[in-house]
């Protein structure tokens, strides 16, 4: 599963092209490391389905979740975690593979954070009504947004003022 995240930033007129997509490439790899430990968590919270308009679930699926306990699934018995009170958990295996140190990959221009996660997150539905989990997965608020960007002008901004400072050599 893919996040990619896609900002811009206007490069001041005196730095050359390839020093100012170093500083751009920092602000962009920064942002895939603070989606990945503050922003990701937040979508397996009980508040996660109304700060991201998640799709409701059945009746019967909520009801089976809220009794608690282990239950046999697909032949394994699973511990249902939190209680039913979150719409992306069932047993946490999810929740578990997304968290794990993902592969990510920065650019002048972009970012993209490869997560590993089950087959069902970024299969096709098979039945009508299912929720998209990878929709719900990488969605975003606007807070979120504003603070990714304001990381991205943050970083880049730092990168340059460092590459501006002057240096002493000494011979």
């Amino acid at each position: 599963m893919k996040f990619k995240v896609s900002l811009t930033v206007t490069q001041p007129p005196d730095i050359g092209k390839r020093k100012w997509q170093q500083c751009t490439k920092a602000g962009h790899l920064r942002q895939a490391l603070v989606w990945q430990k503050d922003f990701l968590p937040r979508h397996f919270t009980p508040e996660a389905k109304t700060r991201y308009k998640n799709q409701p679930r059945k009746a019967k699926y909520l009801k089976n979740k809220e009794r608690g306990g282990y239950r046999k699934v697909n032949g394994r018995r699973v511990f249902i975690k939190y209680g039913g009170k979150v719409d992306n958990v069932y047993s946490g295996d999810m929740e578990t593979m997304l968290k794990a140190p993902g592969t990510i990959q920065a650019f002048p221009s972009r970012s993209v954070l490869k997560m590993t996660g089950p087959i069902y997150v970024t299969m096709r539905p098979y039945k009508s009504g299912q929720p998209n989990k990878a929709k719900e997965i990488i969605a975003r608020t606007g807070d979120e947004e504003a603070a990714l960007a304001e990381i991205l002008r943050f970083e880049t901004h730092r990168q340059y003022t460092a590459w501006k400072q002057p240096r002493t050599v000494t011979i």
